[in-house]
């Protein structure tokens, strides 16, 4: 027989969702914020900014999406009682942190670096890539997992009180 968690064991899946969400926020927000200001003043970024731009997009936005999607659908419903074992919280948050530093890192590393911009940020997601999908993965399962219903699935008896063959 399984055990359940006991609750210090566990967080709440309404708590981790939206720390989660506030970490990318936060997270993508500077990121957004250092790179606005980069393509302003950067003579380097200035007149690739819109590749630049096309680069970062797609590697934060689709999250936040996910995240403001779920959070939005859930504001309208009763609080999820659900929980969360705090380990794969942590991992997840984690998993995010390191995503986001390394995104971040390489923003701010882009002046000091002697390869072009657009060739450096390609290169880079040969690294951010993989951890992308391990911090995307681990809260997609947080964001995406639907609530089960008990007894939804199961076989309902007949009218004859015999059960379905």
């Amino acid at each position: 027989m399984k055990k359940s968690p006991k609750s210090s064991e566990s967080v709440s899946l309404d708590q981790v969702r939206y720390s989660l969400a506030w970490l990318w926020f936060i997270g993508s927000g500077v990121l957004f914020i250092s790179l606005f200001i980069l393509s302003l003043v950067s003579p380097r970024i200035t007149p690739i900014a819109s590749e630049v731009w096309s680069w970062f997009v797609p590697n934060v936005f689709p999250t936040l999406a996910l995240m403001l999607g779920v959070l939005g659908n859930a504001a309208f419903g009763d609080a999820d009682r659900r929980l969360v074992r705090r380990e794969y919280y942590r991992l997840s948050w984690w998993l995010s942190v390191a995503y986001l530093v390394v995104f971040g890192l390489t923003i701010a590393l882009e002046p000091f670096s002697q390869l072009e911009p657009l060739d450096l940020f390609s290169k880079s997601n040969y690294g951010l890539g993989p951890l992308q999908g391990l911090a995307v993965g681990s809260i997609g399962v947080v964001f995406a997992s639907q609530r089960v219903e008990p007894g939804r699935g199961d076989p309902k008896p007949s009218d004859t009180g015999k059960q379905p063959v």
